[in-house]
């Protein structure tokens, strides 16, 4: 699906699509006022009035959690996405350029259902992706998560890297959570003659990154980077940020569709039915 990314420590030097990395702090947060003043939020952080509303009706989520991802999990769901029978999870639409599943807004996901589709073996569930171009796929991971974020993030906050422009959310754990992320990414970063293992960070069903563990994290301190505009990681920050794993018992929304409307979504083509239709 994509090439492995990197969950590197604090100053560590990084590949340029690297998906998480730990770094010195620069660029503003969103503004506290964002839920009492869309006007002059929007003003002020270079988000839309649109997105300002979309800021201040949030809901709460329960938290961050870490699932280690199955080693065999890209070749999986690479198969699953290029099958020729147009099958596709709950709620999503399959597509034929082979290399995701489209958001079906005019249906909602059935978690149990997604966990289950691909029929991963035991001890494993599926979870989604989004990928680049709106897509969406497949990632098996370990049904108990490695980590689950129990108190609420130290900051959170929506950035650009300055070193490729790409726009992400930057994070930083509370003293418990930041030693609990420690021990997971000690146990499980790149050691001589190993491949190391990535890392799932989750939001309900939804896969922010799945990053290589390449060194430890000690520090608590980390950050989410993908395809994502300036408006998206704004919505990230702050539902991240303002997260309660008390809620952990509440359903958490699908993340990816508080930034789209049905109108926005396409049906896609269908999976063509013979070689002759492939070409």
């Amino acid at each position: 699906m994509k090439n492995p990314l990197l969950l590197l420590p604090l100053l560590a030097t990084v590949a340029a699509t690297g998906c998480f990395r730990v770094e010195e702090e620069y660029v503003a947060v969103v503004p506290d006022t964002v839920g009492t003043n869309a006007a002059a939020t929007a003003t002020d952080s270079g988000v839309s009035l649109d997105v300002a509303k979309t800021l201040a009706s949030l809901p709460v989520v329960p938290g961050l959690s870490f699932h280690l991802v199955a080693e065999d999990s890209e070749s999986r769901a690479k198969a699953l996405v290029s099958a020729t029978d147009g099958n596709a999870p709950d709620g999503f639409l399959a597509t034929e350029d082979d290399y995701g599943f489209a958001r079906d807004l005019s249906k909602s996901i059935d978690s149990a259902r997604l966990r289950a589709f691909g029929n991963p073996p035991a001890g494993q569930i599926c979870l989604i992706e989004r990928l680049p171009g709106n897509l969406y796929g497949p990632v098996f991971v370990e049904t108990e998560p490695a980590f689950r974020q129990v108190a609420a993030m130290r900051s959170c906050k929506a950035e650009t890297d300055p070193l490729n422009e790409r726009n992400i959310v930057s994070a930083t754990f509370g003293k418990r959570d930041a030693q609990a992320f420690a021990a997971v990414t000690s146990a499980n970063a790149m050691k001589p003659g190993t491949d190391g293992r990535r890392l799932a960070i989750v939001l309900g069903d939804a896969v922010l990154c799945a990053p290589l563990i390449r060194e430890p994290i000690r520090d608590g301190r980390f950050i989410i980077s993908g395809s994502f505009s300036r408006d998206e990681v704004e919505i990230l920050a702050k539902l991240i940020g303002s997260s309660d794993p008390a809620a952990a018992a509440k359903p958490a929304p699908f993340v990816w569709d508080l930034f789209q409307t049905p109108a926005e979504v396409s049906t896609p083509a269908p999976h063509a039915d013979s070689e002759e239709d492939a070409e």
